[in-house]
């Protein structure tokens, strides 16, 4: 593994998880394996999230689409809902996507991925227009 991968995915992380966030998430997964923290900090951020094809925006967009999908999966979508609004998605495009997951992958996927995206709306001080 590169040294430039890693610092490339340093960078990618603290932008997508905010700079107080990414080097916690890294601490704890060094604490467990400083391998897989490399791994996963490398690979998903330095390979991944910096590859020139698709905005933030979008990505996070698939991001938490795919995430909502597999269920199971709620503290990284809390993080991925905090950086879709950052990159400019909206409380109401965020819950027409969930909307689609209902569809496609299910209602109780789709229902605690609306729970999750609430808690981080509220934090946020936004909400859908559709809410009251």
């Amino acid at each position: 593994m590169s040294d430039e991968r890693y610092r490339r995915g340093v960078g990618q992380m603290d932008e997508l998880q905010g700079e107080r966030a990414g080097p916690k998430m890294r601490a704890a997964l060094q604490a467990i394996s400083p391998e897989f923290e490399a791994f996963a900090v490398s690979g998903s951020y330095g390979d991944v999230y910096s590859r020139p094809g698709m905005s933030k925006r979008d990505r996070q967009l698939v991001t938490i689409s795919i995430l909502a999908g597999i269920g199971g999966c709620e503290p990284q979508l809390e993080r991925h809902l905090i950086a879709a609004l950052k990159f400019g998605l909206t409380p109401d495009e965020i819950v027409e996507t969930f909307i689609q997951v209902a569809a496609y992958a299910g209602q109780a996927r789709a229902n605690n991925a609306m729970r999750v995206a609430g808690e981080v709306f509220a934090r946020a001080g936004v909400k859908a227009s559709g809410a009251a």
